[in-house]
């Protein structure tokens, strides 16, 4: 299988509890459904494009390969 890149953004704002639950979400998402997770970031906060507020964004490379 193909490596692949996914980027996920959550509002700043959001309670760390509550961000850790998502990231811990996705991730599951990911492995349940038979891909592997060989890369995780935070790419840290930037502002959003669309309505000026912070935004977090996270990168994940994924994949079933070895």
């Amino acid at each position: 299988m193909k490596k692949y890149e996914v980027m996920y953004i959550i509002n700043s704002s959001v309670e760390d509890e509550k961000r850790n639950s998502v990231v811990e979400t996705v991730a599951n998402i990911i492995t349940e459904n038979g891909g592997k997770i060989h890369f995780f970031c935070f790419a840290g906060k930037t502002a959003s494009i669309l309505d000026k507020k912070e935004i977090l964004s996270i990168i994940i490379t994924v994949g079933n390969y070895p």
